[in-house]
């Protein structure tokens, strides 16, 4: 399956809200990253809303604040999602953000089948985390 390209080097970008990051990605792009790693804030990470009063001091602190579709759409403005490799850095909210990523290829009408990345789903190492 991969034996024509061995490794994809993923870029990390996120940085405060959407609306800054395509900038970055466009960079990237242009200087030939086709692999891109997205992290996110800690009220992503942890399924907050950053409207939260709970949120306050960490909305886009640690990388992207992103709390709904509206939050995600501005990420890929301009950049077809069929053109990118694309990794998602974070846990339990991961399904909820692969969701919203769909919803945006859509929007682009991009075939799910012409996706590629990855999302860290690792509930092992959050189980792990919390009872260490």
């Amino acid at each position: 399956m991969y034996r024509g390209r061995l490794w994809t080097m993923r870029a990390q970008t996120g940085f405060g809200g959407p609306e800054e990051t395509p900038d970055r990605i466009q960079k990237l792009m242009k200087a030939r990253e086709i692999g891109l790693s997205l992290d996110f804030d800690l009220p992503t990470q942890l399924g907050m809303d950053a409207h939260d009063p709970m949120s306050r001091g960490e909305v886009g602190r640690t990388g992207l604040s992103v709390s709904c579709l509206k939050d995600f759409e501005p990420l890929f403005d301009g950049i077809q999602l069929d053109k990118i490799n694309t990794s998602m850095t974070i846990n339990f909210p991961a399904p909820i953000l692969f969701g919203m990523c769909l919803a945006v290829a859509e929007k682009q009408w991009v075939a799910w089948d012409k996706l590629a990345g990855t999302l860290k789903f690792d509930l092992l190492k959050e189980y792990g985390g919390l009872n260490a």
